[in-house]
């Protein structure tokens, strides 16, 4: 229990005062931290009732006074997945509303390693208070509107497999829009069916809430053809309930591309961000990671991403623009101060499932409860 409260403070005075490069949070964020405003909790807990005494502890503060805004869990990262309290600690914090940041005892032991961790940190606390800390500039005057379709495949309380849905919605420009999701289903068969009507409610509320000149529906190459037109007809019914029309499309993106874009003028044949190969008419190639990275490129692959269009509504719309959508999104991630290889609405997507499937692992009914009540829709939770 000492050595917890050693490195609870190690985490509130480091992220207060700042260390290393890290100026602190008020520098940082705007976002003072005094000991009036934080408060631990250590919790006591006994081999294989972890989890479980996490949670009841967790759920016990948060019904008493004073509100919690934050919490930043510190546990092991090398705990018992069977019996894993970082689950737990989630579904409690999630089941009341509040975001929360896991940093492990492996990070604060490793003082170097903290110490360049901390700026990461405080930006994952800002950015899940709904702090905007930054976007990409749009070369044109309105934004897009991107909506990344994901899926977690989770446990019931019965044992059986299910598919939770949820639709991420993005501005071109970096913004977070939204996070939708949709009722567990038994199949993706299933998940078809209950796809189309959440997100024509989704959708309904985006069109209304925002000016858009186009939308732009991202899935993965592992989603089948049927889902491409599900997600057609809840886009066109969406727009007829609010009488919004707005240009759209459906891309089909994968970020393991078979193709490899080289360029013969460099020394190592390594193409350059933002390299463009048009394969057939919608269909395109586009690198995302290349030559001015500063890791050595010896054993590994530059980054390509595939882009595919299914679906385009009418209307004149450049697929050069959802190229150039897709490599804004992949320059802008609030996870942390580097750019990551593939578009948030997707890489925000399987962030989300990872989080979704763990917090299953131990409370399987909250993907179906509190997950749909919408209280964490507009705050990036999962980052």
């Amino acid at each position: 229990m000492e050595q917890d409260r050693e490195r609870a403070n190690k985490l509130y005075l480091a992220l207060r005062n700042g260390i290393g490069s890290f100026a602190g949070c008020a520098r940082l964020t705007g976002i003072t931290l005094e000991k009036s405003q934080a408060e631990k909790l250590l919790i006591s807990t006994r081999p294989g009732k972890q989890a479980r005494e996490h949670y009841d502890a967790i759920v016990h503060r948060l019904t008493r006074s004073p509100q919690v805004d934050f919490a930043f869990v510190i546990q092991s990262r090398n705990a018992d997945h069977r019996d894993d309290p970082y689950g737990a600690s989630k579904a409690a914090l999630l089941g009341a509303g509040v975001p929360s940041q896991f940093v492990s005892y492996e990070l604060l032991d490793a003082d170097q390693q903290f110490r360049y961790a901390m700026t990461n940190i405080a930006l994952s606390f800002f950015v899940k208070l709904g702090g905007i800390p930054w976007n990409v500039k749009a070369a044109r005057g309105s934004a897009s509107l991107v909506v990344g379709i994901g899926r977690a495949e989770t446990r019931t309380e019965m044992g059986s497999s299910q598919l939770t849905g949820f639709a991420i919605s993005v501005l071109s420009d970096g913004q977070y829009i939204a996070t939708d999701y949709f009722p567990p289903a038994k199949s993706y068969a299933d998940f078809i069916r209950v796809l189309e009507p959440a997100l024509v409610s989704a959708l309904t509320d985006i069109l209304a809430r925002n000016s858009l000149d186009r939308l732009t529906i991202h899935v993965t190459r592992f989603e089948r053809a049927d889902l491409v037109h599900a997600v057609k007809r809840a886009v066109l019914t969406a727009q007829d309930r609010r009488g919004i029309y707005v240009p759209f499309e459906v891309v089909r993106i994968s970020t393991d591309s078979d193709f490899t874009v080289l360029d013969l003028d460099h020394p190592g044949f390594v193409s350059g961000e933002g390299t463009v190969v048009n394969l057939r008419p919608a269909r395109a190639l586009l690198v995302t990671e290349g030559r001015v990275e500063k890791a050595v490129w010896h054993g590994r692959k530059p980054i390509t991403l595939e882009l595919t269009r299914e679906h385009k509504s009418e209307g004149d719309f450049d697929f050069g623009q959802t190229i150039a959508d897709a490599f804004a999104l992949s320059s802008v991630n609030w996870r942390g101060f580097n750019a990551i290889t593939q578009p948030i609405s997707l890489q925000y997507a399987h962030l989300l499932a990872e989080q979704i499937a763990k917090v299953a692992d131990f409370m399987p009914n909250l993907v179906g409860t509190v997950i749909q009540s919408g209280q964490l829709r507009d705050v990036p939770w999962f980052i």
